[in-house]
């Protein structure tokens, strides 16, 4: 082990030159045109490349200069910006994207014309943005005191009672509805960001009511933009009783100065074009859509009324209002509105508009009469809302609807990096994040992905604009959904881990304050135990978020957090799971503190240093997710201030993680030992045990990473898709190939084929833990596919049959784990299979690789790879490499039995051809010796044939063509050890002890050993017993022990293991295989707590 390696991969390399521009890519996902949209972007800096936000330019395509607010979040120790927060406006057409240019190095001379200024007198702001001028009051909130447009010298917006504003009516115990309003109780308002683009204001306050009770307190954040005659609201209402909260009403009310006849307009369903109209004939008239509250899509429904009649109805409405006159018009959009619901949109002719986030109408619920909104303890609400003035008629408000619920969201890219991959954010050094540099990933992720993200507005997930998401886990699914966007640039995945992190935010930041519950505080663990509930979350993917978008909510939870860490940094505090949580919250707190919080800055990290202490001597974690965290915050921690004690404490923590999914030493039922039905909980550790094999070169790590992998969903709603991106994408597979190919002799010349070591991968096949590199533990994945007994008690792997799942990525997946046009040159395909039903036609695709369709299907230019298929017409293979003609091989003479074993290899070779064999005979052969090959070797399943049923197993990938296929002929296993015994040594070791097997197949002076004589012996220890019907596939699963080159048969072979780990059972076990990869059945079992044989 190489713990000092640690420091190259955590440490993130050396300083970064500084680039020339950075590409900024802004995207508009919305259906609509977006014309000078504003855009709000975090970016990470290298290390002294940007000098201060100042010195950053944008440019359009033609080097033109254009507008520029920036202000740094934080900042490296030498000085220089490591988050900048950027705004720009930019015009994007719908559904496309546009690019722009950052010019780090030089001073900005572009400003928007006129910019927006603000002043400041003792009772209020004035806010100008050249289309508007907006009025607030410092100390109390009636939403605005005045909203005058350009060029007008009579006010739109004037409050007329003191219900304007904010209203709350609860429901009070012992007594009737009250009454709280936000013009009545006190306020301060203050201006939280300041720039040419954008100015935000935040006001904090308390409901009161007409006795001067209080009863709630709230957060508005008012944003205006830079030529807008519009504001954005940001409205968060905090509970900070110890009593839940009753709402009758919760109603932000915008009054409007219009005279004459009044029109209205009310969105209709989300996604369409056109709006409900009619008018208000006098004060009283009203108009209302109220969208009811619902499970899903499928099951809401809103409906539009006006005196007493019902005038229109929908399922999901796009949450946008307008009410105009001859000298005005106003109109407001609810990002969210159907997803969050109840609420409703009310417009009267006194005149006013009103938006019921909480709404009146829909007070209780039939099934009980309980009233249909409480606010917890603690809890927190918050909303978006954005209001539209003109002096004319009113904007379009399904376009106003759909650009506010999808804004432009902007994605860096270095500039030479052709899409989005993620490798600028990478290489900045300030987070943790594995590129996407490999294009061959997407057939394994798009449909996941996909998949993922319209669950997100599916039945079961509704509610994910308010509520959350359906990604509850131990592990934070934001902090994979952040760093996938980060990769990918898709606005939906940040638009979906913004709305994770808000709902974290509402649900759980506010727990800190005093009268929440103890269970519920600081990160949402109890901090007496080291046990996880289904509901547990954490605040790195918060932290993230806030940092991509600017979003001053999540800045203000993740601090709540961060200062409850801060709080319990003296307390004894034994477990690993709250030092870790504290340590990678403080750790965003103190890098931020410097800008955003200073008066806490010092305590942030004094707090900081003392749970890295606690994280440094804590016990080893006992469960998945816990060791996750403890590795995420030990990386983070070093690459902030690098450690050799960190380093070591990566290693030691990734060493000691558990890979079971009942602790050791528990007492859970035999079926708990299984892999469990829902294994959410053991995927967040995949990365951090890949990144210790990157740092190590120790392979138990990534035998570890494949026995966890194996019970983690292959979704990325239940896989982090940083794993999925930095280990099964390749490049642990190169490193761990680069490594096994080092120690191998040199290749033959590239003129002809030659023998040795020439072994790249083989798998079993006999269950989902057996794909492996030899002594390496990197393979494949089996997806959605049944494994079976066989008569001899091997296994086998049921590839294709009848009622397959409907799955495009179903099959086996093994890694070519040679580059390309290396692997293209020379080598070899070997498997087994065995037929229960013959396939008809067109056929049955037994193997593919690349981007080739069906045989049928040639021709597309660029086509890259290869197909062979067993139909009526025989053997049939076609490849095509690099977009060259296709090259055909087909043997129709080859027979393939019902129910027999047959071995099929494919042998290339750029000098000698391109050869197929069936059971160890030549079948047909092409002199053009290269195959077209992708990056991974597939045996799909194809669920559209119902004919066929096929086994496959012994697969065998070879990067030089072997001089013989031994498997072709060779069936029979080596014989069973029967002996294997264990018993105590010295300085607390073990010795192993068996008689070498007799293998019947090997005939003597077979690769320099004698006859009968087997190959090598797969000898594995673990905790978890090998007993029962899966006792092979348990015991694939176990760590693998060095052991010794097999002996002529019934010699005494002896090996000295240890010491081993105290205070848990350990199980060993061994098989032995042949040349043809036979393995011969597992051998008795030794336990270490006995050093007896397991009868």
């Amino acid at each position: 082990m190489r713990p000092l390696l640690l420091l190259l991969v955590m440490a993130c390399g050396a300083a970064a030159s500084a680039p020339e521009r950075v590409r900024l890519v802004v995207r508009n996902p919305a259906q609509g045109d977006q014309e000078a949209a504003p855009v709000t972007v975090g970016l990470p800096w290298p290390p002294g490349v940007l000098a201060s936000p100042d010195a950053l330019r944008l440019l359009d395509a033609t080097g033109g200069e254009r507008p520029l607010q920036a202000e740094a979040l934080s900042r490296w120790p030498d000085g220089s910006v490591k988050w900048a927060l950027l705004d720009l406006q930019a015009t994007v057409r719908a559904g496309s994207a546009t690019t722009l240019w950052l010019q780090p190095g030089a001073g900005r001379t572009a400003a928007p014309e006129p910019p927006l200024a603000v002043r400041e007198d003792a009772t209020g702001l004035a806010i100008s943005t050249g289309a508007a001028a907006f009025r607030l009051s410092k100390t109390r909130f009636p939403l605005f005191e005045a909203v005058t447009l350009a060029r007008q010298d009579r006010p739109l917006v004037a409050p007329h009672t003191e219900a304007d504003g904010l209203s709350l009516e609860t429901s009070e115990r012992g007594g009737g509805p009250r009454l709280f309003l936000s013009s009545l109780g006190p306020a301060t308002a203050e201006v939280e960001t300041r720039g040419p683009l954008r100015v935000v204001v935040r006001v904090a306050g308390k409901l009161q009511a007409a006795d001067g009770a209080v009863r709630c307190d709230y957060v508005a954040r008012l944003h205006f933009y830079a030529g807008k005659p519009a504001a954005r609201l940001q409205l968060t209402l905090l509970n900070r009783e110890r009593d839940a909260m009753v709402v009758n009403d919760l109603t932000v009310r915008l009054p409007l100065r219009l005279r004459g006849l009044l029109r209205w307009e009310l969105a209709g369903e989300r996604g369409r074009p056109g709006a409900l109209p009619g008018s208000l004939s006098h004060a009283t008239d009203a108009a209302t859509l109220l969208q009811r509250p619902a499970a899903g899509p499928s099951t809401s429904r809103f409906e539009v009324t006006q005196r007493g009649r019902q005038i229109g109805a929908g399922a999901l409405a796009a949450g946008g209002v307008a009410l105009h006159a001859s000298d005005g018009a106003a109109a407001v959009a609810v990002r969210h509105f159907a997803a969050a619901s109840p609420k409703a949109l009310r417009v009267l002719g006194r005149p006013r508009i009103e938006v019921a986030l909480l709404p009146r109408e829909a007070a209780t619920l039939p099934a009980n009469g309980r009233p249909h909104a409480e606010l917890g303890p603690g809890r927190a609400l918050t909303h978006d809302l954005l209001f539209w003035f003109a002096s004319g008629e009113p904007p379009a408000l399904g376009a106003l609807c759909a650009a506010f619920d999808a804004p432009l969201v902007a994605h860096a890219a270095a500039e030479d990096e052709p899409d989005a991959t993620g490798r600028w954010y990478a290489a900045s050094r300030a987070l943790a994040l594995a590129p996407l540099d490999r294009s061959d990933l997407e057939p394994l992720f798009a449909g996941d992905l996909q998949r993922l993200l319209a669950a997100l507005d599916a039945d079961g997930a509704w509610g994910v604009g308010r509520r959350g998401s359906p990604l509850w886990q131990p592990f934070d699914p934001t902090l994979a959904l952040a760093r996938e966007f980060l990769r990918r640039g898709d606005p939906r995945l940040l638009a979906a881990a913004h709305a994770g992190a808000q709902h974290l935010a509402d649900a759980a930041t506010f727990h800190n304050v005093a009268g929440g519950p103890a269970h519920m505080t600081g990160a949402c663990y109890e901090p007496a135990t080291a046990s996880l509930s289904p509901q547990a979350s954490w605040y790195a993917g918060a932290w993230l978020t806030f940092l991509l978008t600017g979003d001053r909510v999540l800045l203000d939870a993740a601090l709540k957090n961060a200062a409850s860490a801060a709080r319990r940094a003296d307390e004894p505090d034994a477990t690993p799971l709250a030092a870790a949580l504290a340590v990678i919250n403080l750790l965003h707190a103190a890098d931020l503190a410097p800008r955003l919080d200073p008066d806490n800055a010092a305590a942030y990290q004094t707090a900081l240093d003392a749970h890295v202490q606690k994280l440094l001597s804590a016990p080893p974690p006992s469960s998945g997710p816990e060791a996750a965290i403890v590795l995420e915050a030990l990386s983070a921690t070093h690459t902030r201030r690098p450690d050799q004690r960190l380093a070591a404490a990566f290693i030691r923590a990734a060493e000691q993680a558990p890979t079971s999914p009942v602790p050791d030493g528990g007492t859970a039922p035999p079926s708990a030992l299984r892999i469990p039905p829902s294994p959410i909980s053991l995927a967040p550790l995949l990365p951090w045990l890949a990144a210790a094999t990157e740092a190590t070169g120790d392979s138990r790590f990534l035998a570890k990473a494949r026995r966890l992998e194996r019970r983690a969903a292959f979704t990325p709603c239940q896989t982090p898709l940083e794993f999925a991106l930095r280990y099964r994408g390749g490049d642990l597979f190169a490193a761990a190939w680069a490594r096994h190919a080092a120690a191998q002799p040199p290749p033959a010349a590239p003129t002809s084929p030659g023998p040795g070591p020439a072994l790249g991968l083989q798998c079993r096949l006999e269950s989902e833990a057996d794909a492996a590199l030899p002594d390496l533990g990197v393979g494949g994945c089996v997806i959605a596919r049944p494994f079976v007994a066989l008569p001899d008690g091997a296994r086998a792997c049921l590839v294709q049959a009848p009622g397959a799942p409907q799955r495009p990525d179903a099959g086996v997946w093994l890694p070519l784990l040679d580059a390309g046009n290396v692997a293209e040159t020379q080598g070899a395909i070997e498997c087994r299979l065995l037929y229960r039903k013959l396939p008809g036609d067109p056929g049955h695709t037994l193997a593919a690789s690349g981007d080739l369709p069906a045989p049928e299907g040639l021709g597309r230019p660029g086509q890259h790879g290869f197909v062979m298929r067993l139909g009526p017409k025989g053997l049939e293979l076609l490849s095509r490499s690099h977009g060259a003609p296709a090259v055909r091989l087909a043997a129709p003479d080859a027979q393939v039995k019902l129910n027999q074993w047959h071995h099929i290899a494919l042998v290339w070779h750029r000098g000698a051809g391109l050869d197929l064999y069936l059971d160890g005979h030549k079948v047909a052969h092409s002199p053009d010796g290269r195959l077209g090959l992708g990056p991974w070797l597939r045996f799909p399943c194809d669920p559209a044939d119902k004919a066929t049923e096929c086994l496959l197993r012994h697969v065998r990938l070879w990067r030089r063509p072997p001089p013989a296929f031994p498997a072709a002929t060779d069936l029979d296993p080596p014989a069973a050890v029967t002996d294997l015994l264990l018993a105590p040594a010295e300085g607390g070791k073990m010795l192993l002890s068996w008689t070498a097997p007799r293998d019947p197949s090997t005939p003597a002076g077979g690769a320099g050993r004698a006859s009968a004589q087997a190959r090598r012996y797969d000898l594995r220890i673990s905790s978890v017993p090998f007993d029962g019907p899966d006792a092979l596939e348990r015991w694939a699963e176990g760590d693998r022990i060095a052991a010794p080159t097999p002996s002529p048969p019934g010699s005494l072979e002896k090996l000295l293991i240890g010491p081993l780990p105290r205070g848990r059972g350990h199980y060993i076990a061994l098989r032995a295989e042949d040349d043809a990869g036979n393995a011969s059945p597992l051998s008795n079992i030794v336990h270490a707590a006995s050093a007896k044989p397991v009868p």
